[in-house]
Order: structure tokens, then sequence, then C-alpha cells
């Protein structure tokens, strides 16, 4: 009887500590959302702020007869992701090695490939793309949604350039200093795995490069290229 009460007793602990653990990430997500909504700035003077790694057709496709076709879809699979070092490591939490970070072309949403089909793509892009199912549950393989994957990734090349900012957000520095104790909380006591399970997430967190600069891309689409200084369609 003493020994069903100790797990019971270690378990009430346990759901307290992931209640916690939750109520603590929701007031990151709440603090990262006020951030979001603050305006930008122009900066006096361009900051070097590491590097970026993007797409570009490779020399030899450029050449051939066949460049046009990619040319129209590489700015819908282009994936531009940020690093404060040229190699693109990121930290793995679990195994506490540097490893390169993946980066591979985007997956078209259903929606958007839905006004893509006929209106953009012509019957051959079309075949150049499959339908793959892409899990957002953590457990149920039923929780998901439709992509349209490009198969003919080896059309593209990566290339790495330095990265400029020429605007910043406006903080709030009350703000920045709550979401930074928070953050420092969660790093000092490797909570980013437990988050993520409790959330059920797959992936690590994103470093602040790569975030802030996919928050300017969503918040200001119209300005984000001159903002971020390159090309789509590069």
């Amino acid at each position: 009887m003493k020994e069903i009460d100790k797990r019971r007793q270690k378990s009430m602990n346990r759901k307290d500590t992931d209640k916690k653990i939750l109520a603590m990430e929701a007031k990151r997500g709440q603090l990262i959302k006020a951030k979001n909504g603050m305006r930008l700035v122009e900066l006096p003077e361009p900051i070097r702020t590491g590097y970026k790694k993007f797409f570009v057709i490779r020399p030899d496709i450029a050449a051939g007869d066949d460049v046009d076709l990619y040319k129209q879809i590489l700015p819908y699979v282009q994936n531009t992701i940020y690093s404060n070092n040229r190699e693109f490591l990121v930290k793995d939490y679990k195994t506490k090695k540097m490893l390169p970070k993946p980066h591979k072309p985007a997956n078209i949403e259903h929606k958007v490939w839905n006004t893509l089909v006929d209106a953009k793509f012509n019957s051959r892009q079309s075949g150049m793309f499959e339908r793959v199912w892409k899990q957002t549950g953590l457990k149920n393989p039923k929780i998901g949604k439709f992509e349209y994957l490009f198969t003919k990734d080896w059309a593209f090349a990566e290339k790495i350039e330095p990265h400029y900012k020429t605007h910043t957000l406006l903080l709030d520095p009350d703000l920045e200093s709550e979401l930074q104790q928070i953050n420092n909380r969660i790093d000092r006591n490797n909570l980013w795995p437990k988050i993520n399970k409790l959330l059920g997430c797959k992936s690590n967190k994103w470093d602040y490069e790569t975030r802030i600069n996919r928050i300017i891309n969503k918040y200001y689409a119209d300005i984000a290229e001159n903002i971020l200084e390159y090309k789509n369609d590069k």
C-alpha cells in the first residue's frame, strides 16, 4: 500500500512539474508573440550577422534548355536558413554534439499547390512533385496534412553568403529581459527536449537568427527581400 502511495505521489509530482514547464513555455510564447508585433526600424548601417544558405539552380542545369522550368519552381521551394558559423552547425540537445543543420527544398502545402497547378505549373513541372503525408502528431500517424515534395532537388545547389541585417525589431527592454530569463532557464536545465515531447514536436529549438528572419518574412513579406537582402528566385 505504501509502495502504491509512493508511485502515486511520484506521478503527481511529475505532472505538477510538467504543468509548470508548459506554463513557462506558454509564457514564452506570449512574449514572443508580443515581440513579433513590434515594428521594424532601419539600422544606421547594415550589421553582419553570420551567414545564410539558400538554393540556386545548378550551373549545368542553368546552361541547359530546361532552365526556365526550374526557375519557375525555385521560388516555391526555396528554403533559406541562417547561422552564425559558416559550417551551419547546431547543437543536438540529445547527444550534445554539433551537427550540420538540415537543409532541403521546402515542400509546397496542399492549398498553395491547388493554386499552382495549371495556373503556374505545366504538366511536366507538376510531374516533378510527389504528394506526401506529413505527420504532425507525435504518436498518431493520422494527424497531419498532405504536402508536395520536389523530387528533382538534384537540379539545385546550395549557396552560402554573408548575411547582413538592414532592419531590426524595436524591442521593449522589460519584455526582452523577461524572455531572456525564461530562455536561460530552459537552456540551463536542458528543458527543450522535454518541452518538445510535451508539445508533440519532433525538432529542437530554432536558433535565434533563423527564427527572427522567419518572423520578418511572415509579418513583412512585402519588404522582406530588402530587409533580408536576398531574392527568392536566385
